[in-house]
């Protein structure tokens, strides 16, 4: 797989994966986001609503280094790995609050679809890196260390 089109496939996996983080960090500290997911969020008082609030946070943050990795995308390409195991990870929870019936099936689908289609994204967005690495490697070229 030559040429920019696979990099450009993985560039705009970056880019979806920091657009969900960023929306999925609205919805938490929204009322009617937190209402959704079932969290006590920003309507909750005190220290209720923390749990929201740190989980946004880490959204964006985890945004920014989506975005910061889309700069290098072959160099960078482990942060695609790390997204795909929370991603799973998350899904695994979703799947278990689903089985033991804390969560209804009905309001988990839309977000194991949203995780199924990610995973999909970042598992073949890193193959394809991971291919560009060696790729480049072969050619002689030097590879770039995360900077």
């Amino acid at each position: 797989m030559k040429g920019l089109v696979p990099l450009d496939f993985v560039r705009a996996t970056y880019w979806i994966g920091a657009i969900v983080d960023a929306l999925a960090a609205v919805q938490l500290l929204t009322p009617v986001g937190t209402r959704v997911l079932g969290f006590a969020g920003l309507r909750a008082p005190g220290a209720a609503g923390q749990p929201a609030i740190v989980a946004a946070v880490l959204m964006l943050g985890w945004s920014t280094v989506l975005v910061w990795a889309h700069l290098r995308t072959r160099e960078r390409r482990a942060v695609l790995a790390i997204t795909l195991v929370v991603v799973l990870a998350l899904a695994a929870g979703n799947l278990a609050l689903g089985a033991t019936g804390a969560m209804a099936w009905g309001a988990l689908a839309p977000t194991l679809v949203i995780q199924a289609v990610l995973t999909a994204l970042f598992a073949t967005s890193f193959n394809i890196a991971r291919k560009a690495a060696l790729e480049r490697k072969r050619e002689g070229l030097r590879e770039v260390v995360c900077v």
